[in-house]
């Protein structure tokens, strides 16, 4: 996953990175973090609005996104990993995982081993801020639907199909663009997994963090039911038999 597709994916992301690390540096100004930790960072956009007043630390799987990230981040620390085997010498103060990162773990037993690793490098009392698509999203808004767009010259076109049953979104993205005076066509074939609400918040208990509340990122507001991009703000608590 993300291969020829990492060269043209800051001109698709349509996103306001400063106003939401403004919503963030809310969430935890009682805190004053200075180290962060930003897990699946792609092209180093939230790394880019961060690096200047945080330590930051960030990984990635795909190592021609870490390559463009490299063209942008001066200060940020960078470091091929994934999910299920990531370590940073010092436990952090925030760890960040944005756009959906944890969807494309394969079953439970990853994301519990991913929820696990995030304590293990969080100090405690730390936040641990991500996102997931929901249920609504994948059956609702991709589904069994074929999504069409242009974007800055870009036409991207989503053939997705949802396997209630299997809990699977398979999604093939056909990107067509001109570069250099050439028609360039990219196939990027995703899968995102299925992980129902009550299911992370057993996960992030038995790993010592505590659900501190929920957002709609659509709308910034409390989650209703047909919230499709949900994120989770949780806090690192003592492990109680430690204590």
């Amino acid at each position: 996953m993300y291969t020829e597709f990492a060269t043209i994916y800051d001109r698709l992301m349509r996103f306001d990175y400063q106003s939401f690390i403004l919503i963030l540096e809310k969430i935890w100004k009682d805190t004053s973090p200075k180290t962060i930790l930003d897990m699946g960072c792609g092209t180093g956009n939230m790394a880019f609005y961060l690096e200047n007043k945080y330590f930051v630390q960030a990984f990635d799987l795909s190592e021609n996104m870490l390559l463009e990230a490299k063209k942008k981040l001066k200060r940020t620390v960078l470091f091929h990993a994934s999910f299920l085997n990531f370590q940073v010498r010092e436990p952090v103060d925030v760890a960040l995982c944005m756009f959906n990162g944890f969807n494309y773990l394969s079953s439970l037993d990853e994301f519990n081993q991913a929820v696990f690793r995030v304590a293990e490098n969080l100090k405690e009392e730390g936040y641990f801020i991500f996102d997931i698509n929901t249920y609504y999203a994948l059956k609702y808004w991709y589904g069994n639907d074929i999504l069409s767009e242009d974007i800055g010259g870009i036409h991207c076109i989503w053939k997705n199909r949802f396997f209630e049953n299997e809990r699977k979104l398979f999604s093939q993205l056909d990107i067509y663009f001109s570069e250099k005076n050439q028609n360039r066509h990219i196939c990027e074939k995703q899968v995102q997994t299925l992980f129902y609400v009550s299911e992370i918040f057993r996960l992030l208990e038995q790993n010592h963090l505590r659900v501190l509340g929920l957002m709609d990122l659509e709308t910034g507001k409390k989650p209703k039911k047909n919230c499709s991009r949900l994120m989770f703000i949780c806090q690192k608590i003592r492990n109680r038999a430690e204590s």
